[in-house]
């Protein structure tokens, strides 16, 4: 069982992967503020963090800058449709450039999600 924290400012979005990530054995902390998931982050230790890029309060690329300076050696996980001007390839891009470890496009499959998330968790 690993230690995740997930981050989207969608409530939708954000209880469909709690509890697919539940179901998969894990121990889940959600936070739709990106914001506040900084400061999760420092108390929980999370194993991987689940971000989505585009939220309302501190956008994802700041949120893996912030994370990154409190614990370079976490698991990120960013996903992302795209938007602001940006192309869903050039978000993803720039997502690894902050120092995301691996990318997912939205939507995605839920067996691709578990299998990447796996693959992080193992490394």
């Amino acid at each position: 069982m690993a230690k995740l924290l997930v981050v989207d400012d969608d409530k939708e979005m954000l209880n469909y992967l709690n509890s697919i990530l539940v179901a998969e054995g894990h121990d889940v902390q959600g936070e739709s503020s990106a914001a506040k998931a900084v400061t999760i982050s420092s108390d929980y230790h999370p194993d991987l963090l689940i971000s989505d890029i585009f939220m309302p309060d501190m956008d994802g690329f700041e949120f893996i800058k912030k994370i990154r300076k409190l614990d370079n050696d976490v698991k990120i996980l960013a996903f992302s449709a795209g938007g602001k001007g940006f192309s869903q390839g050039q978000t993803l891009a720039a997502a690894k450039d902050f120092g995301a470890n691996a990318v997912i496009a939205k939507p995605f499959e839920q067996q691709h999600l578990i299998k990447v998330i796996n693959k992080l968790l193992d490394t």
